[in-house]
Parts: C-alpha cells; sequence; structure tokens
C-alpha cells in the first residue's frame, strides 16, 4: 500500500447539518440547466468543506452552497469549487472535498 502525504494545511472541524446545492451543467444546445441536489455535511474548516452525497460530483465543477447555521432556520449562501470526490465504501454515497470560492 502507497503511503498518502497528508496535504490539508487548515485544520477541520466536525461539523453536520444538510446542504442544499444547485450546479450548473451543459444541456443540449448553448443553454445550461440547474440541478438540485442536498447532502450532509462532514466536517469544515477556513477553506471549505467536505460534503457526502448520493451523486458523484465532477471535479472542477462549481455548486452554489447553502451552509446551514445554528438556529437551523438560517443559511450562508456561498460558491465552493469541487476539488476531489470519491466513493465511500459499502455506502453507496460519495464524499467531495469542497473549497469556498466566496
Amino acid at each position: 500500500m502507497r503511503k498518502v502525504k497528508n496535504r490539508r494545511t487548515q485544520t477541520r472541524y466536525p461539523w453536520q447539518g444538510e446542504v442544499t446545492y444547485r450546479r450548473s451543467i451543459p444541456s443540449r444546445g448553448q443553454t445550461l440547466r440547474s440541478i438540485s441536489g442536498q447532502g450532509q455535511l462532514h466536517n469544515v474548516s477556513e477553506g471549505g468543506v467536505c460534503l457526502v452525497t448520493d451523486e458523484r460530483l465532477a471535479p472542477k465543477q462549481l455548486l452554489a452552497i447553502a451552509l446551514p447555521l445554528n438556529p437551523p432556520e438560517v443559511s450562508v449562501p456561498t460558491l465552493a469549487y469541487v476539488q476531489w470526490t470519491r466513493p465511500m465504501r459499502g455506502t453507496g454515497r460519495y464524499a467531495a472535498g469542497l473549497s469556498f470560492v466566496v
């Protein structure tokens, strides 16, 4: 087994909550159509979040996300960039590392 160097430069903090995201993908022709989905937060850092979803998000994709705050009726909209994605063994779900753009 190959040893993987930890490239994290920021501390991760556990943070749970449901996130709504919206991504735009090309459809037939020149127009874009918006696709919405939901995922579960796994952790957060100053630079981004780890999000667990039922669908595999594409690296380099931009997502508009709404991060839940406490109280739960409040959320903060932001834009994030998908850095990486990988399947979570035995769950049928995917983890994705997102970097905040704004």
